[in-house]
C-alpha cells in the first residue's frame, strides 16, 4: 500500500512532497521531468502523450504499441485518474476483448472464489517469494502460475460476485487478488521504470470481474480503504455512486498497508491471505513490517516509522500523537513498551519517517536490494 504517494520518490531527503500532472498550473515542473509552457505544466516524455492519437494508438520509441505491450486489451470505455485532469484507458491483463455479456457470467460467492483464489496463488508465494524479493523469471515459467493464469481469464473474469460477503472473507480476497494482480502485470508487461510507468501501472491495470473493471487503485483505494480518494493530490473519489463495484466497499482496516504489495522493494512482502485467518495474519502482517520499520529513541523522544503512515496519516488516525497509538499495538517487545511511555508523557514527540525506495523487486536486483537495505540500516542506526 501507499505505493502511488510513493511514486515521487519521496524517500530522498529533500524530495518535493507534491506532484505535478497535464494542465496543472506549477512552478517546478522541472522537478519531475515536465516542463511549463504558457503556465501549464507538460510532461517531457514522449512515451506517454497527454493525448491519445488519433487511430487509438499509443506509440513507443520500438515502435510497439505502448499499451499492447502492457496488457491484453485496452478498454474504450472505461478510464482511469492518474492525477487531475489525467485520464487513461484501463489495462485488463485477463480478458482477450471488452468486458464479458451478462449471459455469459456466472453467480458466485465471493468466498468460494476467496478459496479458489488462495489455493492457486499459495504455490507461487511459497516457491518464489523470497523475503521482499519476487522470481517473475521463475513465476512466470511455472506450471503454478499458468493454473493461474488459466483461473483469471476463466472463472475469475465470469464470476458475479454475490453481494453481502463476510468482511473478512472479502478483505482476504482482495488483498490477495490486488498482490497476484501486481504480480500478473509484472510477469506479462515487466516492471514500470520511472513515474509516469508507476502511475499508469496502479492507476491501470486491471481484471475484469464479473463484468466490472476493478484497477489496482480501484481495489487498494476503492474497496480496500472504504472508497477514498488516492494519496495523490487533486484526485477524485476512486469509485462512483452509481458504479457497480460500490456494493462491495469495505471499511477500512488500516492493517492492509502492511499486506499490499505493489511490486517495490520497500513494499511489505507477499502474502497469501484467508478468511479464516484474516485477523491473526494481519496482525502478523502489520508487526513484521513495523519491526524493521518502527524504532523509538526514547533519550531524545523521537520515533522512526514507516513512511506509508506519512502518505497515509488519515487512515492511521491523522495526528501524530493518533497515528502513533493506532500502530503500538503492532510494535513488539522493548518497542512496545518504550512507545507507550513516551505516549504517556506530555513533551512533544518527533517522528521521522525511513526511507522507501519504490525500485522493482526482483531477485535478479539483489545488488540493488542490499543497497536499499543498507539505507534502510543506516537510517535506523542514526542518532
Amino acid at each position: 500500500g501507499g505505493c502511488v504517494w510513493g511514486l515521487v520518490n519521496v524517500e530522498a531527503p529533500r524530495a518535493p512532497r507534491f506532484l505535478f500532472f497535464p494542465g496543472v498550473r506549477s512552478w517546478g515542473c522541472k522537478a519531475l521531468g515536465i516542463r511549463l509552457r504558457g503556465g501549464v505544466c507538460h510532461r517531457l516524455s514522449a512515451s506517454l502523450p497527454s493525448r491519445e492519437p488519433r487511430g487509438g494508438a499509443w506509440p513507443r520509441s520500438d515502435g510497439v504499441p505502448l499499451f499492447e505491450a502492457m496488457g491484453n486489451i485496452v478498454s474504450r470505455k472505461e478510464k482511469r485518474q492518474l492525477g487531475p485532469g489525467w485520464w487513461k484507458p484501463v489495462q485488463v491483463f485477463n480478458a482477450p476483448g471488452e468486458p464479458e455479456p451478462d449471459g455469459s457470467l456466472v453467480r458466485t460467492a465471493t468466498a468460494t472464489l476467496a478459496e479458489e483464489l488462495e489455493r492457486l496463488m499459495r504455490p507461487i508465494v511459497d516457491e518464489y517469494v523470497h523475503e521482499n524479493l519476487v522470481d517473475y523469471d521463475g513465476i512466470k515459467a511455472s506450471s503454478a502460475y499458468a493454473a493461474y493464469r488459466r483461473f483469471a481469464t476463466t472463472t475469475l473474469r465470469r464470476a458475479a460476485l454475490e453481494k453481502g460477503a463476510e468482511d473478512k472473507v472479502a478483505r482476504a480476497f482482495f488483498v490477495n487478488l490486488y498482490n497476484m494482480l501486481t504480480i500478473d502485470a509484472i510477469c506479462q508487461a515487466g516492471s514500470p521504470s520511472d513515474l509516469n510507468g508507476r502511475l499508469l501501472r496502479w492507476s491501470t491495470a486491471s481484471y475484469s470481474i464479473g463484468g466490472l473493471i476493478y484497477s489496482l487503485n480501484d481495489i487498494e483505494n476503492g474497496i480496500l480503504r472504504g472508497n477514498q480518494k488516492s494519496a495523490v493530490p487533486g484526485t477524485r473519489i476512486t469509485i462512483p455512486k452509481k458504479d457497480g463495484k460500490i456494493a462491495y466497499v469495505l471499511p477500512l482496516d488500516r492493517r492492509i498497508h502492511f499486506a499490499l504489495n505493489c511490486g517495490a522493494i520497500s513494499c511489505p512482502p507477499v502474502r497469501v491471505f484467508s478468511g479464516a485467518g484474516h485477523d491473526a495474519e494481519l496482525d502478523a502482517a502489520a508487526r513484521d513490517y513495523l519491526a524493521r520499520y518502527l524504532r523509538v529513541l526514547p533519550e531524545t523522544r523521537k520515533v522512526k516509522l514507516t513512511r506509508l503512515a506519512l502518505w497515509f496519516a488519515g487512515d492511521f488516525g491523522g495526528a501524530k500523537n493518533n497515528i502513533l497509538r493506532n500502530v503500538q499495538p503492532f510494535a513488539q517487545g522493548e518497542t512496545a513498551t518504550q512507545l507507550g511511555e513516551l505516549l504517556a508523557g506530555v513533551e512533544t514527540v518527533e517522528v521521522e519517517h525511513f526511507p522507501y525506495s519504490m525500485d522493482p523487486n526482483w531477485t535478479t536486483m539483489t545488488d540493488n536490494a542490499d543497497k536499499v537495505e543498507q539505507e534502510r540500516v543506516d537510517f535506523w542506526e542514526a542518532v
